[in-house]
């Protein structure tokens, strides 16, 4: 009986499965339709522009030479541009240098303190050992 269950259920499973590929399948199919319709609306849209262009009035090759129209716009005109002038306090300044040297001075003490030793004992065992290998020579 447990094996008949088992196999019933193995079938319920697969059969499960199927369905659930096949509903990926056709949504995958209504997918890959609507990207090739949205293709080509976006295709006739660009044919339809061309065809407009074309069939505009020539325009002069001065017009399009010319960079710069001939009345500006303030909006997008950089030399209308203006920062405004602020006086800083001197106070504030001086304030923030000296707390920020402090801060420096007490991080590089601590580094300081916790790399330092490892530095020179580095610097020192490379010192010796080019001694003693001059001494060896």
């Amino acid at each position: 009986m447990s094996n008949e269950k088992k196999i019933e259920d193995l079938i319920y499973s697969i059969s499960s499965l199927i369905k659930e590929a096949e509903q990926e399948s056709k949504l995958l199919l209504e997918i890959e339709n609507k990207i090739e319709s949205f293709d080509l609306k976006k295709e006739n849209m660009l044919n339809n522009k061309k065809i407009g262009f074309s069939d505009d009035k020539k325009i002069d090759d001065k017009k399009i030479k010319d960079s710069q129209p001939a009345e500006k716009s303030k909006f997008h005109d950089w030399r209308l541009l203006s920062f405004v002038k602020e006086k800083h306090n001197e106070e504030l300044r001086v304030n923030f240098e000296q707390r920020f040297s402090k801060v420096f001075e007490s991080e590089i003490n601590n580094w300081m303190k916790s790399n330092f030793k490892d530095l020179v004992q580095a610097e020192l065992n490379k010192f010796s050992s080019r001694i003693i290998a001059e001494k060896l020579k």
